[in-house]
């Protein structure tokens, strides 16, 4: 489905027994100024991805209601909307990658599609347990890496080694953290800071 949003074409894929993930393609933005309108759909949408807040107009009145919206964003520089984590795509040389989303996607045989839905729908129901041995051990390990470089190591760097921890083990269908685990969460955090244009951000 296309929505059009201050000029931009954002495609929605709906999966039923995973839920609403939402795709934001600033590529397709045509050039030109927003208008009121527009700044007010950019708006929505940052709540969307802020505070999972979704804001209707009744007309004569408003409601706010909570969602649960995964987002992805994506741009050839800075994105207009606000975003928790920024990827930046390193293309290895010799690779053509599709021009669009779509396109994208439609490269996927159904069959690679359908196993992948599948996979994000187990993972997505499964537990996770930060048992106090492991809380101990990121605890330790934190203070150790703030002391070794206060500068870039702040409280954003330990929400991030967490958040990426917890997924890693949901990924290899683990419902607790490991040793094994989060050295390879603290390796992919400081390879993400590696490829920040301002090596001083850690978001």
């Amino acid at each position: 489905e296309f929505l059009q949003f201050a000029g931009c074409k954002y495609i929605i894929h709906i999966i039923e027994w995973i839920g609403t993930h939402l795709l934001l393609d600033e590529m397709a933005m045509l050039p030109g100024q927003l208008q009121e309108q527009g700044i007010r759909n950019v708006k929505a949408l940052g709540d969307v991805i802020q505070w999972q807040k979704v804001h209707y107009d009744f007309k004569y009145h408003t409601a706010e209601f909570l969602c649960n919206i995964p987002v992805l964003v994506l741009s050839e520089g800075q994105s207009l909307l606000p975003t928790d984590c920024r990827i930046y795509l390193h293309v290895s040389h010799g690779v053509t990658l599709p021009t669009s989303p779509t396109l994208l996607i439609d490269s996927i045989p159904a069959d690679v599609l359908e196993r992948i839905r599948l996979y994000l729908g187990v993972l997505r129901g499964m537990e996770y347990n930060l048992s106090e041995e492991a809380q101990k051990m990121v605890q330790e390990e934190f203070v150790t890496m703030r002391h070794a470089d206060p500068v870039h190591v702040t409280a954003d760097t330990l929400h991030s080694l967490l958040n990426v921890s917890r997924l890693l083990a949901i990924s290899v269908g683990q419902d607790h953290l490991t040793a094994d685990i989060w050295e390879r969460a603290k390796q992919l955090v400081e390879k993400h800071r590696e490829r920040l244009p301002d090596r001083s951000q850690s978001s």
